[in-house]
């Protein structure tokens, strides 16, 4: 493995952390599993609002 297959394994390794860590921030506040898309879709449209 090379530093380059390191870094890009423990990227994704943090991207899933963050994943699972917004989903349990999100079943604590509603009470139900998150939706990434539209999760991603509602911080378009903001910074849509803030930039137009």
């Amino acid at each position: 493995m090379t530093v380059l297959d390191k870094n890009l394994v423990l990227v994704q390794e943090n991207t899933i952390d963050i994943k699972d860590n917004l989903k349990e921030v999100d079943e604590k506040k509603h009470g139900k599993k998150i939706d990434m898309r539209s999760l991603w879709e509602k911080i378009v449209d903001f910074l849509k609002d803030i930039f137009s």
